[in-house]
């Protein structure tokens, strides 16, 4: 499924956007439905946390939690990458696998039972394995691809979505059955569709990025579609039956609404927007359970680069938005399943326990 260089842009934002002069954005306060007021975060380190030292020469990167108390990392011994787990509270390591192959990414899947390993012997193709936890090796699928993107089904880890982006950023979108050991061409003109349940896929037509786009929801098996009733989606994201929904902003606020499976839309908040002159920018979820997540949320409106403010940590739950946290800056976070501690930052560093706001670095990379 080839498409112009025009999407080389859309993909940039993961990737990049298009230009277009944006609306004047106002610059009101965050509204969030608790009015409890942020906790300060403190920077004290506790003596009796474990800190995982690593060699530069070795390390790899940070890859995400395991278990609450445990963190996989990825490291080079010798001719093979191993993924490791280190234990935070007793500071031990062990070794979770290894390959011959570079590893580019793994992920968790929520049922604590299965790990995706996306790894790569070249550049023009990816070799993705699911493995359960002993070691088992469950599927290997093999894409030819200079990038690809990763969308696992968080109810049925035998089903994921995979986008092969080549040379030119034409892509070609894949379904994986893995109860039928099929992989199948979907074709979408969304390069980054994202699971809905069990066997729904969720999609964005965004004409442009800062008008927003109408959500098409398409059955995996008969490829059936239906509309959700939103036409100025500029964001959205999925968990299990869960969709969180960032509509264009109005007089400079979005609104943020989660829908269920049923197509039933409830508003959870209005913050203010921000862009970085060609689209409007959403920080990252991270989901907990279908109705919990945090977010950071930013107190003004307007250009990320020039913002004088600092973000907040949000906690949503059950429709009550509650900030835990201030003074953070736009960083990606990745938090345990029981949503009581998150990593922050592009390298994963820092650790903020999310009921006190306290923050530490966990790991030290040696000099």
């Amino acid at each position: 499924m080839n498409k112009s260089l025009i999407l080389a842009l859309i993909i940039s934002l993961f990737l990049v956007g298009c230009t277009k002069k944006e609306p004047a954005i106002e610059k009101p306060p965050i509204i969030p439905i608790d009015d409890n007021e942020p906790v300060e975060h403190k920077e004290e380190t506790p003596q009796n946390d474990p800190i995982l030292h690593v060699n530069p020469s070795t390390f790899h990167f940070v890859a995400t939690f395991l278990a609450n108390d445990r963190i996989l990392y990825v490291e080079k011994e010798g001719n093979l990458y191993q993924l490791k787990s280190f234990h935070i509270t007793t500071g031990e390591s062990e070794v979770i696998y290894e390959d011959e192959a570079f590893i580019t990414d793994v992920f968790v899947h929520p049922d604590s039972e299965h790990l995706l390993i996306h790894t790569s012997e070249n550049n023009d193709s990816a070799l993705v394995k699911i493995i359960k936890l002993d070691g088992t090796l469950e599927h290997e699928i093999e894409i030819s691809s200079t990038e690809l993107s990763i969308e696992w089904n968080a109810i049925d880890p035998k089903k994921v979505l995979f986008t092969a982006f080549h040379e030119d950023w034409s892509f070609d979108l894949f379904v994986f059955d893995g109860h039928s050991e099929s992989l199948d061409l979907l074709l979408l003109d969304d390069p980054f569709p994202k699971w809905f349940g069990d066997g729904q896929i969720a999609s964005a037509d965004f004409e442009h990025p800062l008008d927003g786009g109408e959500i098409t929801i398409t059955d995996s098996k008969t490829l059936k579609s239906r509309k959700i009733g939103i036409k100025d989606a500029i964001f959205f994201d999925t968990f299990k039956d869960s969709m969180l929904v960032v509509e264009a902003p109005q007089d400079g606020i979005s609104s943020y609404s989660l829908i269920d499976s049923k197509g039933e839309k409830k508003v959870l908040m209005n913050m203010p927007a921000i862009s970085n002159y060609s689209e409007w920018l959403v920080p990252e979820v991270e989901w907990i359970h279908e109705k919990e997540f945090f977010l950071l949320a930013p107190q003004e409106g307007g250009q990320l680069d020039q913002l004088n403010s600092p973000f907040q940590l949000m906690h949503v739950s059950d429709g009550n938005a509650i900030p835990i946290a201030k003074d953070l800056e736009w960083n990606p976070m990745n938090c345990s399943s029981d949503g009581k501690l998150c990593m922050v930052g592009y390298t994963k560093e820092e650790m903020v326990h999310m009921e006190t706001g306290e923050r530490r670095n966990w790991i030290q990379i040696e000099e």
